[in-house]
């Protein structure tokens, strides 16, 4: 028998985007916060949203779940008969996103309604400019060709910690001191594109 797997909140983060003047109004933080909210939702209520390729892209792989990749908010379909409910361990799993479909959840639910929908991989070059891990704010993301994951609380130390999907861990909270991943400033691109009303 396999319980539901407890979040892991990472080491500083006990509220919705902490880290006081970096954290402050605008759509960084509403997209980081996004991120949060959804981790802590799963938590509460005993449950994490288990890595799964293509999940948030409306690929095959997710089972149907995604909703047409274009989904804000909790999908209604988590833990349903066809997402995810397994009987046999007496427990939900929640099929859901890979690193870049839930990247791109949080900037659909926070800022962008709908179309949004990127992989890992060059968002540099498209969305925003190169910084340094020290520069980072909530919102920002670190990026490579094969993962990516969501900045949610400078920690003013050179560290930060990210939210991510990955692997068998599903969706957690990382702290990362140094990366080889770009460090993408996001707060041009969410100033040009985001709904004003939200």
């Amino acid at each position: 028998h396999q319980g539901p797997h407890r979040q892991d909140r990472g080491p500083g983060v006990r509220r919705l985007c902490p880290g006081g003047d970096r954290c402050r109004g605008g759509h960084d933080a509403g997209v980081a916060a996004a991120g949060q909210a959804l981790t802590y939702w799963l938590e509460q209520k005993g449950y994490y949203l288990q890595y799964r390729w293509g999940g948030g892209h409306n690929y095959p792989t997710n089972n149907g779940c995604d909703l047409g990749g274009t989904f804000v908010g909790v999908n209604p379909n988590w833990g349903s008969s066809n997402c995810g409910y397994d009987d046999s361990r007496s427990s939900r799993i929640y099929y859901g996103f890979d690193c870049s479909g839930f990247v791109s959840w949080t900037i659909r639910t926070a800022c962008k309604p709908s179309g949004f929908n990127a992989t890992a991989g060059g968002w540099a070059s498209v969305y925003g400019n190169k910084i340094s891990l020290s520069e980072a704010k909530p919102g920002d993301v670190l990026d490579s060709n094969s993962h990516i994951q969501l900045v949610v609380k400078n920690n003013g130390d050179g560290s930060v910690i990210v939210a991510e999907s990955a692997g068998s861990n599903g969706l957690i909270f990382s702290q990362i001191s140094s990366t080889s991943y770009d460090v993408v400033d996001m707060s041009g691109w969410y100033s040009s594109n985001c709904a004003s009303s939200r």
